[in-house]
């Protein structure tokens, strides 16, 4: 009796041991997945289209795994997929090239029953669980991957100190670089889709090594030849013609004449503006840069403004008053004043004029103004001539607000002059007024799905305007039931626009079989015209446990039966199930498998 109680003792401890040992922790530094080798470096001169090459993902240090996976990405302008390693009788889902004749080969291959094709491949001769058939993605222009994963029903015990396979591929070489140029991408691995799993989930501090593609061809020189519009207007530095490699930058200085400037540059016909020096690259074939001259005008020095230049207010509501002064500044010897001065009729009636003195002179003042056409003209003659650097107020206007709105305050038809009755050289500065209309408003709310899974992240689309007159800067925050998600700031929304922002809810705090409410809520600015439309609310979303991917309120088979049937599957696929994608990648691949395995059994209360 005592010796079969020893038997129970000492089986339960290496039950125990076995267990401990399963769920283990890894300690930094963890595993390390990387190609073999990293760097594909190719010459022009002694590879071409169709040559291949192998790559060979590896990964060390490991001592437990479950399940892997491997995503590898590339430019598939470049380079494309040959072959995976190494059952012949194994189609890609989906094909990589339509009505192909030759089998594709993929590593690992479906054999359940002990996966012996490879003493260094990491599940060697262990039986059981699933591997996902080897899949290629065309994500965009110049973009593929392909993904390769292998899954055990418990985690396999490994020997940390050996270096073990993961996967193989073949890559083809489809494109030759231009002489001089390179072709070049990242063999990528360095993603979220690059995983090792063990029984107690994803393997932490785990590296992943990207790699490197290139095929380069040798770099040509070409000729830039330097010129000028008009020799005696300028100069360049360097000049003339002068040998660059493609690819090398060089500074080109303009050197005007006095009386002269830089008006632009030319390259090959092509605008290239005004910078100077200007920063030419050689390209692929000779080229010709042209420093084009004018004749220096220095900028005109006088004055005539409205201050101040801005009057926005939303306090100044029909009846109000307000007054602006039109300025002289920088200007020498002037005896002559004139300038016409135009309004909005509909919003700003004038009211009165006043003349100031300057530098102690009451001006002789001739005046024409029209309120129905909302304009007002004046001269203004001086008995001696002025003189002044500063800004220094000559007239004063006054105006009433007759309804809401703006008015431009424009200077027009100005002219000034001299005591030889010779025009001054000036500029006119308008001026703005506005009473405004302050209202910014959440227009709509939409969740990217009416459910989600607890866990995982939901986009929210908040849409925002402004009703207002003026560019409004404000706060729009986003709530689950009375629980914030996030404040996002809204900065400078031009009147009468719209714009989106998408907020990101994580669902991770969340409590599962229960409907939350969604809203949006735009902080009132100040003087708000009309705060009821700063609140918007969109009904609600559920949220499920992960794995319940039909929405019965548990995690079962039938779950896991959906998500088996999807597997390696992704948008447009024909058994692309959006539902059974429970980490939102829009690819239905080994973690999903894991995510909802690893939830089994768990579902709402009755």
């Amino acid at each position: 009796m005592k010796k079969k109680l020893y038997l129970v003792i000492l089986f339960a401890t290496i039950l125990i041991a076995s267990l401990i040992l399963q769920f283990q922790t890894y300690a930094s530094p963890g595993p390390t997945v990387y190609l073999v080798p990293s760097d594909y470096i190719f010459d022009a001169d002694t590879v071409s289209i169709g040559h291949k090459f192998n790559v060979t993902i590896s990964v060390k240090d490991l001592a437990k795994l479950m399940m892997f996976q491997v995503y590898i990405t590339f430019n598939d302008d470049y380079i494309n997929i040959t072959q995976f390693w190494a059952n012949p009788d194994i189609p890609i889902d989906p094909p990589y090239v339509s009505n192909r004749t030759d089998a594709v080969r993929a590593w690992p291959n479906d054999d359940l029953g002990g996966r012996s094709w490879g003493s260094q491949y990491v599940f060697y001769n262990k039986a059981g669980g699933m591997i996902g058939n080897p899949s290629y993605y065309h994500l965009g222009s110049g973009r593929g991957a392909v993904k390769i994963g292998d899954t055990l029903f418990s985690a396999a015990t490994l020997n940390a100190s050996k270096i073990y396979k993961l996967a193989s591929v073949e890559f083809t070489i489809t494109a030759m670089p231009p002489e001089g140029e390179k072709l070049s991408c990242t063999l990528g691995i360095n993603n979220i889709d690059t995983y090792l799993y063990d029984a107690s989930g994803q393997v932490p501090d785990t590296a992943k090594m990207d790699g490197y593609y290139e095929l380069s061809s040798k770099v040509l020189s070409h000729n830039l030849a330097i010129q000028v519009n008009n020799p005696s207007w300028g100069s360049t530095t360097p000049s003339g013609t002068i040998s660059m490699m493609e690819g090398e930058s060089r500074n080109i200085q303009a050197n005007p004449n006095s009386g002269y400037a830089l008006d632009h540059w030319e390259l090959d016909g092509v605008n290239k503006g005004s910078a100077n020096p200007y920063k030419v690259t050689m390209g692929t074939k000779d080229m010709t840069l042209l420093a084009v001259f004018a004749v220096f005008t220095p900028p005109a020095g006088a004055r005539l403004s409205i201050d101040p230049p801005e009057i926005i207010d939303p306090t100044m509501v029909p009846c109000s008053t307000f007054s602006i002064n039109v300025t002289i500044a920088a200007v020498e010897k002037l005896l002559v004043c004139r300038f016409n001065l135009s309004y909005n009729t509909e919003i700003l009636d004038m009211v009165g004029v006043k003349f100031h003195k300057v530098l102690g002179q009451t001006p002789k003042a001739k005046i024409i103004s029209d309120d129905e056409a909302g304009y007002i003209w004046i001269q203004l003659n001086y008995s001696s001539l002025i003189t002044t650097s500063p800004p220094l107020a000559i007239v004063t206007i006054e105006f009433h607000v007759t309804a809401l709105g703006a008015s431009p305050l424009d200077l027009h038809d100005t002219e000034l002059f001299d005591d030889t009755g010779q025009p001054i050289t000036h500029v006119a500065e308008d001026g703005f007024f506005a009473t405004l209309i302050r209202d910014v408003a959440v227009v709509n709310v939409i969740p990217s799905r009416q459910w989600v899974y607890q866990g995982t992240e939901l986009n929210i689309t908040v849409t925002v305007k402004n009703k207002g007159m003026i560019n409004e800067t404000f706060e729009v925050k986003t709530f689950y039931n009375s629980e914030l998600i996030e404040t996002a700031t809204i900065v400078d929304l031009p009147p009468n626009n719209e714009t989106t922002i998408i907020v990101s809810w994580n669902t991770q705090n969340v409590t599962a079989c229960n409907n939350y409410t969604i809203k949006a809520e735009a902080t009132a600015v100040p003087c708000e015209f009309n705060i009821t439309d700063n609140i918007y609310t969109d009904g609600f979303v559920k949220v499920r446990f992960l794995g319940d991917i039909n929405g019965d309120g548990k995690v079962d088979m039938m779950d896991i039966y959906i998500v088996t049937k999807a597997f390696g599957s992704y948008p447009g696929h024909a058994r692309w199930n959006p539902d059974a994608d429970l980490d939102q990648n829009n690819l239905i691949d080994m973690r999903d498998t894991w995510l909802t395995s690893k939830n089994f059994g768990k579902g709402c209360n009755p």
